[in-house]
């Protein structure tokens, strides 16, 4: 287990390269292949309502007030987007740190706001508690229905900055067919997208698991081993006896198709120290990813959060779900979460490890590099 403590903060670049084969060298953009099945370039992703993509108590949507700026910078994993935070006025604030959003949704939105799309997350009027300099993120496509076209899926990619994960969410369990399958697999075959998910269980879900686990092993099954595999376990509650079992339950799953090496992202990540260890003997390239559910963590979460070592520790939104109360300034409550408010994640991760925001930002901005650019060979 990796001391957290201000040490977290440096750069841990050299030691998490000895662990990996290589590196995706990174260009301004990608190559281009058509993809046959892929949905007709000038088609838009369609809404989808909360109540029935995430059972969560989610309030009406309010737009925030404040600004953003958006402007290219010559590497690829960096945009420098500052927050502006107005609410009426000029007033401009000093970001915290570096903020790199591991997972985030276009492809979804509440029922009452517009349809979504990265231009339009990346224009909301926003006013974050907690100010960061966005330096990009990776963008989930997880709705079969609304898996971007080719033109969407370069153009996201090309920005500097950003990435695209595209899978099947476990809640699809008994509504996918083969067709989807292929589909699925021409998506991350594609060098334009990053990773595979996101793809995995929801055991509270009314699926039937054995739907969910055979969905995920036809997803697992077109895995590209050059690239991450973002993992969906939401636990039956935070009793640590079910949690346990259910990640161990999910484990089992990957361990029988994915390599050791596979790296892996575990999205909303809220297990106990057991499950951290366990995953990473299993996986030695596990990250854990934590969003705004870690201000409702229990003892339990917490003692696992802690137990994440800081070369393995992601940050992510989730949006437009899981928006942390409080996290914008000019409105109090829980709305239309967004990439801007990572740093209300910060703050939370920070609190339960015993470091700043800031410390927290600059060592997951520095991990996001390093665990999307993995090449397992």
């Amino acid at each position: 287990m990796a001391a957290s403590s201000g040490k977290e903060g440096k750069r841990k670049g050299k030691k998490g390269a000895k662990s990996l084969k290589g590196r995706v060298t990174e260009t301004s953009g990608c190559k281009e292949e058509s993809v046959e099945s892929m949905r007709s370039e000038g088609s838009e992703p369609a809404s989808t309502s909360v109540s029935e993509m995430h059972e969560k108590d989610l309030s009406e949507v309010t737009e925030m007030s404040g600004r953003l700026a958006l402007t290219e910078s010559t590497e690829q994993m960096e945009v420098d987007v500052t927050q502006v935070a107005t609410g009426g006025s000029s007033e401009r604030r000093q970001p915290v740190g570096p903020g790199f959003d591991s997972h985030f949704h276009v492809d979804r939105g509440f029922t009452k706001a517009p349809a979504r799309s990265l231009d339009r997350v990346l224009s909301a009027k926003v006013d974050p508690l907690v100010p960061i300099d966005f330096k990009g993120g990776c963008v989930v496509f997880c709705d079969p229905a609304n898996f971007p076209s080719r033109a969407q899926v370069q153009d996201i990619s090309r920005r500097p900055g950003f990435k695209v994960a595209v899978g099947i969410h476990p809640k699809h369990a008994g509504n996918v067919g083969e067709s989807h399958i292929c589909h699925l697999k021409q998506m991350v075959d594609h060098p334009c997208v990053a990773a595979l998910g996101e793809v995995g269980l929801d055991f509270p879900a009314k699926i039937p698991i054995p739907q969910q686990v055979k969905l995920l092993e036809e997803c697992l099954n077109v895995a590209p081993r050059n690239k991450p595999v973002v993992l969906h376990i939401r636990p039956r509650g935070q009793l640590a006896e079910q949690v346990d079992e259910d990640y161990e339950f999910a484990f089992k799953v990957a361990r029988s198709i994915l390599a050791p090496g596979q790296a892996i992202q575990l999205h909303c990540f809220s297990g106990g120290v057991k499950v951290v260890k366990g995953w990473l003997g299993g996986y030695p390239n596990t990250y854990f990813s934590f969003g705004g559910l870690v201000g409702k963590f229990n003892e339990y979460q917490m003692a696992g959060l802690r137990e994440v070592p800081g070369d393995r520790l992601l940050l992510e939104t989730d949006s437009p779900y899981l928006m942390p109360k409080g996290a914008d300034r000019s409105f109090p409550g829980v709305g239309e979460n967004s990439p801007f408010y990572l740093g209300a994640v910060a703050q939370l991760v920070g609190e339960v490890r015993g470091v700043g925001p800031d410390v927290v930002l600059e060592t997951t901005h520095h991990n996001a590099r390093t665990f999307f650019r993995m090449l397992l060979g």
